[in-house]
């Protein structure tokens, strides 16, 4: 897996990624780091079933991804599981 970037701008396609925070929380002064699933919603680029595009918070946060799953345990690189069984 290559290094992940921090960007500004929002993801251009489905799928888990970093966000971070514009700016510092004011009591805090931390800015929060969280992962989000940006998902295909009526096919625009969604977080739960709000759009991103013009959601002022995701536009101007840095975002960097998308990243990439994890394998199952117990499931090969070839698609099957030692079983025999195909991997779905």
């Amino acid at each position: 897996m290559s290094a992940l970037i921090w960007k500004r701008g929002l993801p251009d396609k489905p799928g888990w990624y970093w966000r971070r925070d514009a700016r510092p929380d004011f009591i805090t002064k931390r800015r929060e780091t969280v992962i989000v699933h940006v998902r295909d919603y009526a096919r625009k680029l969604a977080v739960g079933n709000s759009t991103i595009e013009g959601w002022l918070e995701m536009e101007q946060a840095e975002w960097a991804g998308p990243i990439q799953l994890p394998e199952e345990a117990g499931v090969k690189a070839s698609g099957f599981v030692p079983d025999g069984r195909k991997k779905t």
